[in-house]
């Protein structure tokens, strides 16, 4: 594993997902790519085959954009209490093209800092300017 600061970015159920890495390796096989890592603060070793996720982004260093917000917050009719909830509903391919909007310009500007870049199947099937 490589011990260098990057940040990883996910599509998943429910919006993008930032985490920020200590440690990372990409695998790649006749098969399928994998990336393990270790989040910045823990111990143990995580990892993912590429593939079913809509858009993954790996970056170097940690002072790199947040995720976009994924979820709305409205007022209930009960004073003092916020109801939170998606902006989409689950796996909604939106999610993906919100992250590439917000994102997009920043990846442009810093094309070095780009060390892994997948787009989804179905997020380049339903958006034709990917």
């Amino acid at each position: 594993m490589q011990n260098e600061k990057t940040t990883l970015y996910v599509t998943h159920t429910m919006g993008t997902r930032k985490t920020e890495l200590r440690k990372y390796e990409i695998v790649k096989t006749e098969n399928d790519t994998r990336i393990w890592y270790v989040e910045k603060g823990k111990r143990k070793e995580k990892g993912f085959i590429v593939g079913n996720q809509d858009v993954i982004i790996l970056l170097k260093g940690h002072d790199n954009p947040q995720a976009p917000q994924d979820f709305i917050q409205e007022k209930s009719a009960v004073p003092g209490i916020v109801i939170q909830k998606s902006k989409y509903s689950t796996f909604d391919v939106r999610y993906a093209y919100d992250f590439l909007e917000h994102i997009g310009k920043y990846l442009e500007d810093n094309p070095e800092k780009v060390l892994f870049k997948f787009i989804g199947d179905r997020v380049k099937t339903e958006n034709t300017t990917l």
